[in-house]
């Protein structure tokens, strides 16, 4: 059975060893680095160092992750799939390889009739009446969110681990 504790102590406690330290660190004197930001260092002796850090932070690794994965998973719901089928990079792989195919006689012709097929198998296929235009905006939309969450992730950095300083890391190659 567990001593009853005022609010506050199981609230110090809870924050303590649950948001800060999963070391367990017996009843020492410990003094505190003045650094207060997401990693520091306890001293509890000369000779021994307690690291202090927080769960969340493996949590920033998977926002990040996620931060990647997002502008690819947006075109691929959304882009070329949605506009023009499943199989429209196969008939692109298709024609490159016919094209590459020495074997096959390389007459002009037969591409461009090729071509045409595709061409007007896509204009029925399609979904959506803008065609193309609407394909390539959503494409150059997908590579400026990718473009943002780099940044996104950068400054996410820097706020966390640098204290809002953009350049941090440049002061040690100096």
């Amino acid at each position: 059975m567990l001593p009853e504790t005022p609010d506050s102590a199981a609230n110090y406690f809870h924050d303590y060893c649950f948001y800060q330290d999963k070391l367990r660190i017996n009843n020492q004197p410990v003094r505190r680095s003045p650094k207060q930001g997401t990693m520091s260092l306890n001293l509890l002796r000369t000779e021994e160092i307690a690291v202090t850090y927080y769960q969340w932070t493996p949590f920033i690794i998977f926002l990040q992750v996620g931060m990647c994965v997002l502008p690819s998973i947006v075109w691929k719901m959304f882009g070329l799939h949605y506009f023009y089928g499943r199989d429209f990079a196969t008939i692109i792989r298709s024609l490159v390889d016919k094209k590459g195919d020495e074997k096959l006689d390389s007459d002009d012709a037969d591409f461009e009739l090729e071509a045409r097929e595709t061409h007007r198998w896509l204009q029925l296929k399609k979904r959506e009446p803008f065609g193309m235009c609407t394909t390539m905006s959503f494409y150059v939309l997908t590579k400026w969110l990718t473009s943002i969450s780099l940044l996104a992730q950068f400054y996410m950095m820097a706020k966390i681990y640098a204290e809002g300083e953009l350049l941090w890391g440049v002061h040690v190659s100096n």
